[in-house]
C-alpha cells in the first residue's frame, strides 16, 4: 500500500482549500512476506531455470524440461520446476511421509504465492491447509514458509559467486 501525501493549501483562483496527492516511494518492502533471503534464493531460482532453458535449447542438457531435485535436512523429497499455466509460475514440492506441500511463486513478483498442505492418505490426497499471500495475511505461515523455502531451495539452487556477490 503506498502512503499519499497531501498538500493543503488556497488556490489563487478560488478560496477553497486544494488537495494535491505526491507519490511516495516505497521504504524498502514493508509489506513484504518473505525475507530477503528467500527472495534472493528464489530469484537465483528463476535464473536457474532460464539457464537451464537456455541450455536445453542449444542441446547442452539431454532434459525435456528444467527440473531439480534434492532431499531437505529433514528426509524430505524436494522437487523445484517451472509450472506454465497461462502465468509464468515456479513450484516447490516438498513431499513427506504424511505429507505434502506445494508452494507456488510468480517469476517476476516472488511475493505472489500461494501455499496449499495435504496430508497423504489411504485414498489419495486430501488438502489441510492452504494460503494465499493476495488474500490472507497470517505470520506463522509465512514463518513456516520462508523457513521451507531456505531450507530447501538451499539445497537446489548453487551458491552466489563472487560476481554476483558484488552485483546484488
Amino acid at each position: 500500500m503506498q502512503p499519499i501525501i497531501s498538500n493543503n493549501y488556497y488556490n489563487r483562483y478560488q478560496n477553497q482549500p486544494s488537495f494535491k496527492a505526491s507519490y511516495l516511494p516505497p521504504i524498502l518492502a514493508i509489506d513484504s512476506k518473505l525475507t530477503a533471503r528467500s527472495k534472493s534464493l528464489l530469484k537465483r531460482g528463476s535464473e536457474l531455470i532460464e539457464q537451464t532453458w537456455t541450455d536445453i535449447k542449444k542441446g547442452k542438457s539431454y532434459m525435456s524440461e528444467p527440473h531439480f531435485i534434492a532431499n531437505s535436512k529433514h528426509g524430505e523429497a524436494v522437487t523445484f520446476k517451472p509450472v506454465y499455466n497461462g502465468q509464468s509460475r515456479m513450484m516447490l514440492e516438498i513431499e513427506g511421509e504424511k505429507f505434502l506441500e506445494r508452494i507456488t511463486f510468480s517469476r517476476k513478483k516472488v511475493d505472489d504465492f500461494k501455499y496449499e498442505k495435504y496430508a497423504i492418505t489411504d485414498y489419495g490426497i486430501a488438502r489441510v491447509k492452504s494460503y494465499d499471500s493476495n488474500i490472507n495475511s497470517n505470520p506463522v505461515v509465512e514463518d513456516t514458509i520462508n523457513a521451507r523455502i531456505e531450507d530447501c531451495l538451499s539445497k537446489i539452487v548453487p551458491e552466489k559467486t563472487i560476481y554476483q556477490m558484488l552485483l546484488y
